[in-house]
């Protein structure tokens, strides 16, 4: 329902995503932490390093930290 409400940006010649904020980022690797899609995860950093309009560096290990410390409220 996200990504259908609220998609990213794809790079006009590519499948590659372009994310305005790392927030975008973030959220896309909670789906593919939620789906347990490594490869999905993977090409979100991927993306986000090669193609944001955000200049907020990526480091995984504070994403992940997040991500656990913050779950995903079913009820919200």
């Amino acid at each position: 329902a996200v990504e259908e409400k609220l998609p990213i940006r794809t790079h006009w010649n590519r499948d590659s995503r372009i994310f305005s904020s790392l927030r975008q980022c973030i959220r896309e690797i909670r789906i593919g932490i939620y789906r347990q899609d490594l490869n999905f995860i993977n090409q979100q950093i991927e993306d986000y390093q090669k193609y944001s309009d955000s200049e907020e560096k990526i480091v995984i290990e504070n994403i992940f930290e997040q991500i656990y410390n913050n779950p995903f409220d079913a009820d919200w």
